[in-house]
Parts: structure tokens; sequence; C-alpha cells
């Protein structure tokens, strides 16, 4: 589909460029399209989207998302403190990122790392496993534990839907004496474009490449 292969025209923030959200600046590796448009993605989203459903699940570690998404918020050699985003249950958030912890603690001197300051005391649904936006009821599962008093924090975590996820992890973090500056997705959903924009689109790039043969 014309939208899926030309997502810069519909998206308004491209991978690796940080933004603004909800007060938050946030960068994302790169675009994450659901399941149910697997058949209509090129080789290389596919790819993508797999390999983030692997770091969902703890198959690989992230290295690379992390490295690429801290260079561009331009962190370098700065003391953050790193907090990970609580999932559905604590042996899933464990899973998923205590690589990510090693390598903060083993190569990372400038970083700390808080995946044990949060405790995930009780299962709860996926969200990303909700039909739609309207059914994605937060609730929260989890306690933070750990003093983060004081502590400038980058909150790590898989998918950005709509931030309202991270958002309330924000202000559970300040309510606890952190203060949250930046967080860091492998992946940002590609919400699908009315059907008239993705027909203008069309069309303009037909006319524009009639008229650019026409007068070659």
């Amino acid at each position: 589909m014309f939208c899926f292969s030309h997502p810069n025209l519909f998206e308004d923030h491209p991978p690796l460029k940080p933004f603004k959200l909800r007060g938050i600046n946030i960068a994302f590796y790169g675009y994450y399209y659901p399941a149910r448009y697997d058949a209509l993605l090129g080789d290389e989203q596919r790819a993508f989207c797999r390999s983030l459903y692997r770091f969902k699940e703890g198959e690989i570690h992230g290295i690379e998302f992390f490295k690429a998404c801290m260079t561009a918020l331009q962190t370098a050699g700065k003391p953050y403190h790193i907090m990970f985003m609580p999932c559905s249950d604590g042996f899933k958030y464990v899973r998923r990122f205590n690589r990510l912890d090693w390598y903060i603690g083993k190569r990372r001197p400038e970083l700390t790392s808080g995946l044990y300051d949060v405790d995930v005391f009780e299962p709860r649904d996926s969200l990303h496993e909700a039909k739609g936006v309207e059914s994605r009821i937060l609730e929260r599962n989890y306690r933070i534990t750990g003093n983060i008093a004081g502590k400038e924090i980058i909150i790590i975590d898989d998918v950005l839907t709509t931030g309202q996820s991270v958002a309330d992890y924000k202000e559970e973090i300040e309510r606890n004496g952190g203060k949250v500056v930046a967080a860091i997705f492998y992946g940002k959903t590609v919400v699908m474009p009315p059907l008239l924009l993705i027909k203008s689109h069309v069309w303009g790039s037909y006319l524009a490449d009639a008229i650019r043969k026409a007068v070659t």
C-alpha cells in the first residue's frame, strides 16, 4: 500500500529525530506496523517489526536501539538514570530489559540502571493487545520502590502509540522525586491515514511524474 511504502509522507516524526510529546523529549528507532498489516509490508519493514517482537520477548538485547536513540538525544557523558517501562507482569519486565540492564552496568559507567527500582506486583492485560485506542485502559500494576529522588531519568519502552503509558509513568516517577528528561522507544506505531489523504498523495505523485515526463 502507498502509505506504507512512503511513511515519510504521512508520519509527523522520522526515526531518530527527537520531538516533544506530552512534555517529554522522545526518540524512537523505527516504525512499527501492527501484525494485521504484515502482508502489506516490504522486507525491511517486516524484518524491523520482527526484531521489535523479539526485543519484547527478551530474545534480543536491544543494545543497538539503545545506543542509536541515546546518540540521537545527545546524551553523551551525562549521568542519567535509566528506568524501564513496567509491562504486563514482572517476569516479562525482567526478561525484556535484563540485558540492557547488564549493558548499562558493564559498558556505560556514566549511566545507572533502575531495573530493580520498580516492583511489578501483579499481572495485567497487555495494552498492545487491546483492539483499539479506546480499549487501552491503563491499569497501574507496579510501584516504585527504589530511591530515585533528585535523579534525571530516561525511560525505555518497546512501542510508542498514544503516549498515555509513558505520561503516566513520568507522573509516578516525578511523584517519587525523579525528573524525567526523555523517553526512548524501539518502535513508533504507524497510524493509518485517512483514505482521502492517501488518494491526494497518490494523485499528486502521479501528476508530478506525468509533468516531469512531459517536459523531458
